[in-house]
């Protein structure tokens, strides 16, 4: 699986703000690790603003 540059960037700061990943925890990541912490991340924020927007 190959990821584009620009989609690296924008998945590396979803978990670096979201998880508060280190760019070296980032780094350490193979590409199907990170995919799979992106859409752990998506999910998690759609959870979250379900929530809010219920309340």
């Amino acid at each position: 699986m190959r990821v584009s540059e620009e989609d690296y960037w924008q998945a590396a700061g979803l978990l670096a703000r979201w998880f508060r990943f280190s760019p070296a925890d980032i780094d350490g990541l193979e590409v199907g690790e990170l995919v799979r912490w992106v859409k752990q991340a998506c999910e998690q924020i759609r959870d979250q603003a379900s929530v809010q927007s219920a309340a």
